[in-house]
């Protein structure tokens, strides 16, 4: 996501034409020509990727690092809720993970080299801290 002038833009770069505003539907329009629509198209821009980033991704946050994995480049995930019922399979010394603290546990036994760190913000109930990530060297 891209910010500018107090606007986020989602899904590519926003118009250049900023004397124009830009209605919901054309907005729409310009968020579906920019939808991958064949596996083709997909497998391309998986695999052009240079970096994955995940800030508060819910249920994506384990893929995200699987992916990042699978295609070894860098990546930083801040990982907030855990969602035990939809994930019953996660689990760290035969028990399932229900918090927080075991879905950090968990996800850096998905590899050796993952590092984690306290971002300088308060955690809260919804606002989590802690940033798990890999950089390329981790990789060697």
């Amino acid at each position: 996501c891209r910010i500018e002038s107090n606007k986020v833009v989602y899904g590519g770069t926003p118009s250049t034409d900023q004397s124009q505003p830009q209605t919901k539907e054309v907005g729409d329009a310009q968020k579906r020509k920019q939808q991958i629509t064949n596996s083709r198209n997909a497998y391309d821009t998986i695999r052009s990727l240079d970096y994955i980033a995940g800030f508060h991704p819910d249920q994506a946050t384990e893929a995200a690092i699987d992916l990042a994995l699978f295609l070894k480049i860098p990546w930083s995930v801040v990982p907030c809720c855990v969602f035990p019922r939809e994930f019953p399979n996660r689990q760290i010394n035969g028990s399932r993970v229900k918090n927080h603290s075991q879905l950090i546990e968990y996800l850096c036994t998905k590899h050796e080299k993952i590092r984690k760190e306290t971002l300088s913000f308060v955690e809260t109930a919804t606002a989590k801290n802690v940033v798990l990530y890999m950089l390329s060297e981790d990789y060697d």
